[in-house]
Protein backbone atom coordinates (compact mmCIF):
# COMPACT_ATOMS: atom_id res chain seq x y z
CA UNK A 1 0.00 0.00 0.00
CA UNK A 2 3.01 2.31 -0.23
CA UNK A 3 2.35 2.65 -3.58
CA UNK A 4 -1.01 3.64 -2.98
CA UNK A 5 0.29 6.44 -0.74
CA UNK A 6 2.68 7.65 -3.09
CA UNK A 7 -0.12 8.10 -6.06
CA UNK A 8 -2.54 9.82 -3.32
CA UNK A 9 0.28 12.26 -2.53
CA UNK A 10 0.73 13.27 -6.47
CA UNK A 11 -2.62 13.91 -6.52
CA UNK A 12 -2.58 16.24 -3.26
CA UNK A 13 -0.23 18.20 -4.65
CA UNK A 14 -1.98 18.41 -8.19
CA UNK A 15 -4.83 19.44 -6.67
CA UNK A 16 -2.71 22.30 -4.60
CA UNK A 17 -1.75 23.38 -7.63
CA UNK A 18 -5.48 23.31 -9.16
CA UNK A 19 -6.48 25.53 -6.11
CA UNK A 20 -3.36 27.99 -6.26
CA UNK A 21 -4.46 28.40 -10.32
CA UNK A 22 -8.02 28.98 -9.13
CA UNK A 23 -6.91 31.37 -6.96
CA UNK A 24 -4.84 33.16 -9.48
CA UNK A 25 -7.60 32.73 -12.30
CA UNK A 26 -10.10 34.62 -9.67
CA UNK A 27 -7.77 37.41 -9.42
CA UNK A 28 -7.22 37.63 -13.06
CA UNK A 29 -10.99 37.59 -13.32
CA UNK A 30 -11.52 40.36 -10.83
CA UNK A 31 -8.55 42.56 -12.40
CA UNK A 32 -10.12 41.73 -15.85
CA UNK A 33 -6.81 39.99 -17.46
CA UNK A 34 -8.03 38.37 -20.40
CA UNK A 35 -4.35 37.31 -21.51
CA UNK A 36 -3.62 35.78 -17.86
CA UNK A 37 -7.05 34.00 -18.25
CA UNK A 38 -6.14 32.19 -21.77
CA UNK A 39 -2.64 31.00 -19.89
CA UNK A 40 -4.48 30.15 -16.37
CA UNK A 41 -7.13 28.42 -18.54
CA UNK A 42 -4.35 26.27 -20.53
CA UNK A 43 -2.55 25.32 -17.50
CA UNK A 44 -5.88 23.98 -15.54
CA UNK A 45 -6.25 22.12 -18.51
CA UNK A 46 -2.85 20.29 -18.59
CA UNK A 47 -3.17 20.05 -14.50
CA UNK A 48 -6.54 17.79 -14.91
CA UNK A 49 -5.52 15.51 -17.68
CA UNK A 50 -2.24 14.64 -15.82
CA UNK A 51 -4.83 14.63 -12.71
CA UNK A 52 -7.27 12.38 -14.29
CA UNK A 53 -4.15 10.00 -15.57
CA UNK A 54 -3.14 9.93 -11.70
CA UNK A 55 -6.76 8.58 -11.14
CA UNK A 56 -6.57 5.89 -13.78
CA UNK A 57 -3.15 4.90 -12.56
CA UNK A 58 -4.87 4.89 -8.85
CA UNK A 59 -7.67 2.47 -9.80
CA UNK A 60 -5.51 0.05 -11.82
CA UNK A 61 -3.66 -0.38 -7.96
CA UNK A 62 -6.56 -0.55 -6.58
CA UNK A 63 -8.32 -3.19 -8.38
CA UNK A 64 -4.52 -5.27 -8.53
CA UNK A 65 -4.89 -4.78 -4.57
CA UNK A 66 -8.11 -5.95 -4.39
CA UNK A 67 -8.45 -8.42 -7.41
CA UNK A 68 -11.29 -6.09 -8.44
CA UNK A 69 -12.02 -4.70 -12.16
CA UNK A 70 -10.58 -1.10 -12.77
CA UNK A 71 -14.52 0.23 -13.68
CA UNK A 72 -15.37 -1.29 -9.82
CA UNK A 73 -12.30 0.21 -8.52
CA UNK A 74 -13.58 3.52 -9.46
CA UNK A 75 -15.88 3.42 -7.16
CA UNK A 76 -14.35 2.45 -4.50
CA UNK A 77 -14.27 5.10 -1.75
CA UNK A 78 -10.60 5.95 0.34
CA UNK A 79 -11.91 5.27 3.22
CA UNK A 80 -13.35 1.40 2.44
CA UNK A 81 -9.28 1.12 2.25
CA UNK A 82 -8.66 1.28 5.96
CA UNK A 83 -8.80 -2.62 6.45
CA UNK A 84 -6.03 -2.89 3.95
CA UNK A 85 -3.98 -1.01 5.24
CA UNK A 86 -0.55 -1.48 7.88
CA UNK A 87 -1.09 0.01 11.04
CA UNK A 88 2.15 2.10 9.84
CA UNK A 89 0.63 3.28 6.93
CA UNK A 90 -2.99 4.30 8.42
CA UNK A 91 -2.36 8.00 9.66
CA UNK A 92 -0.42 8.85 6.50
CA UNK A 93 -3.54 7.74 4.64
CA UNK A 94 -6.16 9.41 7.16
CA UNK A 95 -3.82 12.60 6.60
CA UNK A 96 -3.94 12.16 2.65
CA UNK A 97 -7.49 11.67 2.93
CA UNK A 98 -8.09 15.11 4.52
CA UNK A 99 -5.98 16.74 2.79
CA UNK A 100 -7.83 15.48 -0.69
CA UNK A 101 -11.31 15.82 0.99
CA UNK A 102 -10.46 19.75 1.74
CA UNK A 103 -8.40 20.87 -1.09
CA UNK A 104 -11.18 19.35 -3.61
CA UNK A 105 -14.17 21.40 -1.52
CA UNK A 106 -12.18 24.33 -1.64
CA UNK A 107 -11.23 24.04 -5.48
CA UNK A 108 -15.26 23.42 -6.36
CA UNK A 109 -16.11 26.85 -4.14
CA UNK A 110 -13.32 28.92 -5.93
CA UNK A 111 -14.83 27.73 -9.17
CA UNK A 112 -17.83 28.26 -8.34
CA UNK A 113 -17.14 32.05 -7.42
CA UNK A 114 -15.07 31.94 -10.65
CA UNK A 115 -18.18 30.71 -12.69
CA UNK A 116 -20.06 33.47 -11.30
CA UNK A 117 -17.64 36.46 -11.78
CA UNK A 118 -16.68 35.32 -15.58
CA UNK A 119 -20.94 34.92 -16.17
CA UNK A 120 -21.46 38.77 -15.11
CA UNK A 121 -17.51 40.30 -17.02
CA UNK A 122 -19.61 38.17 -19.63
CA UNK A 123 -22.94 40.17 -19.25
CA UNK A 124 -21.84 43.18 -18.48
CA UNK A 125 -19.69 43.40 -22.06
CA UNK A 126 -22.61 42.54 -23.43
CA UNK A 127 -24.60 45.50 -22.29
CA UNK A 128 -21.80 47.50 -22.88
CA UNK A 129 -21.73 46.20 -26.42
CA UNK A 130 -25.59 46.49 -26.77
CA UNK A 131 -25.49 50.07 -25.36
CA UNK A 132 -23.05 51.24 -28.31
CA UNK A 133 -24.55 49.29 -31.35
CA UNK A 134 -28.30 49.83 -30.62
CA UNK A 135 -28.22 53.69 -29.78
CA UNK A 136 -27.37 57.01 -32.08
CA UNK A 137 -23.98 57.09 -29.53
CA UNK A 138 -21.74 59.72 -30.08
CA UNK A 139 -17.78 59.52 -28.22
CA UNK A 140 -15.43 62.27 -28.96
CA UNK A 141 -18.17 63.24 -31.82
CA UNK A 142 -18.09 60.23 -33.88
CA UNK A 143 -20.58 58.39 -34.37
CA UNK A 144 -20.35 55.00 -33.05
Amino acid sequence: MNELLGILEEERLMMSELVSSATEQQSALILLKSEELERIAGHQSELLAALQQKEITRWKYISGELGISAKEASQVALSTLYPFLSMNNYEEFRTLQGELSTLLSEWQSLNSTNRVLAFRARTSVKEILSFFSESDTRVCNVVV
